[in-house]
């Protein structure tokens, strides 16, 4: 049985905990989507996306759905008999390839200027609410608007009430900020008391867009690197298409793996060890979203954890061996940690595990 035999549950500290360990569990065993569905359903009110998506039906001439990510493929899964005119993406390459399921794909812009009186539903959780203010800003009316994305509750991401809280003299390691979202999360969480944030992304174009928003709305104490995470410091190849979710790769595209491949955007990265990076110096807090790398950066993590036991937020669903193997790994180098599980997206994405 998964509760005798694996030293990660006995450290579970409560009931949800357990729960999602479990589906996660037998999802890995069996690849079975009915577990990942009992997950879903956990984090949202069914009934109210039920009467949502009623109303959304009834406007199916005008209706759009805002963002083409992981969550559209629970709406396409609960709601098969869904009809809706066209996707709103305000990713340049989900926009190329033109169309998905039959529906054509635009840029927001577009939709600006020529369906100022549409309706659309936001399906992105992380997103939700900066979605909900730009469409909001660009007159398209409350009514209008079905925020399916705020059902769950993403907004808490990595920074769970009640499971972490801030520290004085915090010094927040951020693997994988995307935009940089995360970090200025933390600088609010934490109300701007806090030593240093380390920050690394691997994606040239993620980190430029990050490196533009820091010149123009400055956070204290950041060290950002175009760096990807791993266990020692070093070259990979690493897939940036946005089609299909970036992660490390085996080797390089048709090209040389130095620049963007045309076909299969692979490029090749520096990573970093966070013990290399941080040569002794303290983290009080780890944040891992690292595409599939979370064993190798964890291991390239153990001084660290050893001499500091940081608190963790680790993504835990990239693998499917990633619900046994991270958790164990952690007591590994410290049998110290308690841990808690928490998911956030309507989707089988985004399920952290909190090591403190």
């Amino acid at each position: 049985m998964i509760q005798t035999t694996r030293p990660a549950y006995r450290r579970l500290q409560d009931e949800e905990s357990r729960f999602l360990y479990e589906k996660r569990c037998m999802w890995a065993i069996t690849g079975d989507d009915r577990y990942i569905d009992d997950i879903i359903d956990s984090v949202f009110d069914r009934a109210a996306a039920d009467e949502m998506m009623k109303k959304a039906a009834a406007v199916s001439d005008r209706l759009f759905i805002r963002g083409l990510g992981n969550e559209y493929q629970t709406i396409r899964k609960f709601y098969p008999d869904l009809k809706f005119f066209g996707f709103v993406d305000r990713d340049p390459v989900k926009v190329a390839m033109g169309a998905v399921d039959g529906h054509r794909i635009i840029s927001p812009g577009e939709f600006y200027e020529k369906y100022p009186d549409a309706y659309i539903i936001v399906n992105s959780s992380a997103f939700s609410e900066e979605i909900m203010r730009e469409l909001m800003e660009h007159g398209i009316p409350e009514e209008h608007i079905f925020n399916f994305g705020n059902l769950s509750r993403s907004t808490e991401q990595y920074f769970e009430p009640g499971i972490i809280s801030p520290q004085e003299h915090e010094v927040f390691v951020d693997g994988g900020c995307y935009d940089g979202t995360t970090y200025r999360r933390f600088a609010k969480w934490c109300g701007g008391n806090y030593d240093a944030i380390w920050s690394f992304e691997p994606d040239r174009h993620n980190y430029e867009v990050t490196l533009a928003s820091l010149e123009k709305n400055p956070v204290k104490n950041v060290k950002l690197f175009n760096k990807g995470l791993w266990d020692k410091n070093g070259t990979l190849y690493f897939n940036s298409s946005g089609t299909q979710g970036s992660g490390i790769v085996d080797g390089p595209g048709k090209g040389d793996g130095t620049d963007r491949d045309a076909d299969k955007g692979i490029i090749s990265i520096e990573v970093a060890s966070i013990d290399e990076t941080l040569q002794g110096a303290p983290a009080t807090f780890i944040k891992l979203d690292v595409e599939g790398a979370e064993y190798e950066t964890l291991t390239g993590a153990a001084d660290t954890i050893r001499k500091y036991h940081p608190r963790m937020a680790i993504s835990i669903y990239h693998k499917p061996e990633d619900i046994f193997t991270l958790p164990e790994l952690v007591l590994s180098f410290s049998d110290e940690y308690r841990f808690y599980l928490r998911h956030y997206q309507l989707s089988r994405y985004e399920t952290i595990l909190y090591a403190v």
